[in-house]
């Protein structure tokens, strides 16, 4: 695999792990604002949860990121060493089952988030 492939490869996997978050959430709505007074008890379980997701979310997508990058470092730096380059495979095949399952996952919340409390 010559460098120049290496170098696009690397790129579209960083767009990728930029592009595909913000996709993701694009259609979704706005978080509901928390009142001053609310830590003082005017939390409810909805809010709590909702919070959770979304804290949940943001901790996900940077440790995608993450991991794609690394993933791109090892095709970079795998210079022809088949052990490598398979590692790097597999760690970008993972990132991607990894980022579908999270949005797997998140579109069910939010779907029966829809389903309990109407909008």
């Amino acid at each position: 695999m010559t460098v120049k492939n290496k170098q696009i490869i690397s790129g579209f996997i960083a767009l990728v792990s930029v592009v595909l978050p913000i996709a993701a959430s694009a259609g979704l709505p706005p978080q509901p604002a928390i009142r001053a007074d609310a830590f003082f008890g005017g939390f409810t379980i909805e809010t709590v949860l909702l919070r959770l997701v979304d804290w949940g979310w943001k901790i996900f997508v940077v440790i995608a990121v993450l991991l794609f990058i690394y993933a791109g470092t090892l095709f970079l730096t795998a210079a022809g060493n088949e052990s490598q380059l398979s590692t790097a495979k597999k760690a970008a095949i993972w990132g991607v089952v990894g980022v579908a399952v999270a949005i797997i996952g998140f579109s069910i919340i939010t779907i029966v988030q829809g389903g309990i409390v109407p909008p």
